[in-house]
């Protein structure tokens, strides 16, 4: 019995509601609309048992800690390289239909331009000097970006659906998303998150994770290129602000 599962726990409260209201109602007060309410209930058991379902197996513990161990092995590499440089997340197109990050290895770096896609590899070249070379990597956000499945509209107000239903509906690491625009800079403020993680070398490279989840959902939906300017704490907000490379 999986009783952490929130569906779980909300059909089994519906369940129960719903049979009492419907005996209540049809056998002791003879009141129609008390047992219509039962009926309801119980109807809506039934589809939190069905999402119950979709809702992955592996318990909380296990994914932070295979969370962790990704994070630490991309900081360990980004460390041992010594690289400061801000990585670009890039839209899915630019990549060849998979959300990535580009991390230059050099500073004063240019804007990816390929004349095709590039090759499905670590190290790869982005412009036509010696020194356009950088890490393709998958971050916490680019692998994210997967669940949500058909691409948002390129709006401001559908990016901020998107990482709603990420955000506080499909990861539930946070209460909710609002965006806003601020001198030509997209302004992600996150309420209540609810992820707590070390700070690690990558985090001045990729961001934090929620950091790197906003800014690749950012360049998935408006299709641009993006950097994370800078991210803070403030209360209980978590204030992230993203460069877009137009």
């Amino acid at each position: 019995m999986r009783i952490r599962n929130p569906y779980f726990l909300a059909g089994l409260a519906s369940v129960i509601t719903g049979s009492l209201l419907v005996l209540l109602g049809q056998f002791i007060f003879l009141v129609n609309w008390l047992t219509a309410l039962g009926v309801v209930l119980l109807i809506l058991s039934l589809i939190f048992f069905v999402l119950g379902r979709t809702v992955p197996k592996l318990p909380p513990a296990y994914s932070r800690l295979l969370l962790e161990t990704g994070m630490n092995n991309i900081s360990a590499m980004v460390e041992e390289l010594g690289i400061n440089t801000r990585a670009i997340y890039l839209p899915a197109g630019m990549t060849g239909g998979r959300s990535r990050a580009l991390i230059p290895l050099h500073d004063g770096f240019t804007r990816p331009q390929w004349q095709e896609t590039p090759p499905d590899r670590m190290i790869v070249r982005y412009g036509e000097s010696p020194d356009d070379v950088g890490l393709m990597v998958t971050t916490v956000g680019t692998a994210a970006v997967a669940m949500l499945g058909q691409k948002p509209g390129e709006t401001l107000p559908e990016l901020e659906a998107a990482l709603n239903l990420l955000v506080s509906g499909t990861l539930g690491v946070a209460d909710g998303v609002g965006v806003s625009e601020s001198q030509g800079q997209v302004v992600v403020e996150i309420n209540r998150p609810h992820i707590e993680l070390e700070q690690l070398w990558s985090d001045r490279c990729l961001g934090g994770p929620l950091a790197s989840l906003v800014a690749a959902v950012t360049a998935f939906t408006m299709n641009y290129s993006v950097q994370v300017a800078s991210e803070e704490r403030v209360g209980d907000k978590y204030r992230v602000e993203l460069k877009v490379l137009a």
